[in-house]
């Protein structure tokens, strides 16, 4: 049991956690993330939790409106883009090739051992339906592929309901 203080994520209408301070990085308000200049997407948070390393991305029902299929491809390039850029920004860090920017991440998640770990990238949607995050999950691990091969990561799309019963949000 961790020593520090817990702590919860609040994004998209949601509260994610409690998630103990030496487990988490709030990826997306970090000066790490600050510090790569604009331009780069990132997710709200990363966290271990049982035996697993969480990505995290939230949003509310509004980032599926009824409208046409370009912006659902653009809106999942731009998902796409932060699980990316945050499995980079992460590795970066625990490889040390970040060395010195690497303070704001709890212990246990810098120096877990990651050969008995899996790695999944959640985006949770506040009040979708079932059948679209079934939809999403398709598009974004089509989009993904390579990236999930190369990590041995998953990718589940899920709404708020499906977080609450995995535990990731209260």
């Amino acid at each position: 049991m961790s020593t520090f203080i817990d702590d919860f994520i609040e994004e998209s209408g949601m509260k994610f956690g409690a998630f103990a301070k030496d487990v988490r990085f709030k990826v997306e308000n970090s000066q790490i993330h600050k510090s790569l200049g604009k331009g780069f997407k990132i997710v709200e948070f990363i966290a271990l939790k049982e035996n697993r390393i969480i990505f995290v991305e939230a949003k509310s029902k509004g980032f599926i409106p009824n409208i046409s299929v370009e912006y659902l491809d653009s809106k999942i390039k731009d998902i796409a883009e932060k699980f990316e850029n945050s499995a980079d920004l992460f590795l970066s860090v625990y490889i040390k090739w970040q060395a010195d920017k690497y303070s704001e991440i709890g212990d246990r998640l810098l120096n877990a051992n990651y050969s008995k770990i899996t790695g999944i990238f959640y985006l949770v949607i506040n009040g979708a339906d079932d059948s679209i995050c079934m939809e999403l999950t398709k598009m974004l691990q089509a989009k993904l592929k390579r990236k999930l091969t190369i990590h041995n990561f998953n990718l589940l799309v899920i709404n708020n309901i499906t977080a609450s019963e995995y535990g990731l949000i209260s």
